[in-house]
């Protein structure tokens, strides 16, 4: 069964993350093609130096602002958009796009857990992660600095992809997952008889 980021993610910040980025690349590409080769020569010939040399340190601001734009969004953003995950009888496999596509095989999953990446709320977004080795400490609440790999893949956390992993797989595997799912039916009642 194949599973996808959240809806708000799929059908919304998708597409607003492509409307930014994508034409903020594509004009600071054509300044360059444009500009940057008459402005240069016009610079090296003395022709109104100072507007010049204004206009393209204009030109290189905008070229940093889109690789740093573009380099966030690839670092932190891309696979949250992108990525999905299948869960199949014999194996696990994590796809994105422009992304190398990973493959864990269910024997050598030992680990199915739940790790909440940090933000500036406190520890947040949980990611859902399969592992052929115990979580590594050094990285709690750091999921995010974990790149995918063939021995440990990470997903946002979904309920519906929980309650799937939870019906199909072992209760060995699974452990950590169902201490974190039953962990948030606890805090959901406690929560309902706080507002009653």
């Amino acid at each position: 069964m194949t599973f996808h980021a959240k809806p708000a993610v799929r059908y919304f910040a998708r597409p607003a993350l492509l409307a930014i980025i994508l034409p903020l690349l594509c004009i600071s590409g054509l300044y360059d093609i444009i500009f940057l080769h008459n402005t240069a020569v016009s610079i090296f010939c003395g022709f109104d130096v100072v507007q010049n040399v204004y206009f393209l340190a204009v030109i290189i601001g905008i070229n940093i602002i889109s690789i740093f734009i573009y380099a966030v969004y690839w670092k932190e953003l891309h696979e949250k958009c992108f990525a999905k995950i299948k869960i199949c009888k014999y194996e696990i496999i994590w796809k994105c796009v422009l992304r190398k596509k990973r493959v864990i095989k269910i024997d050598n999953c030992r680990f199915i857990g739940v790790e909440s990446e940090k933000s500036f709320n406190g520890p947040d977004y949980p990611f859902i992660y399969f592992s052929s080795s115990p979580y590594p400490t050094e990285f709690s609440h750091k999921i995010n600095k974990i790149n995918n790999s063939d021995k440990f893949i990470k997903f946002w956390y979904t309920d519906r992809l929980a309650d799937y992993l939870l019906a199909h797989l072992s209760k060995e595997k699974t452990g950590g997952l169902q201490y974190y799912c039953n962990r948030k039916k606890v805090e959901r009642r406690y929560s309902k008889q706080r507002s009653h």
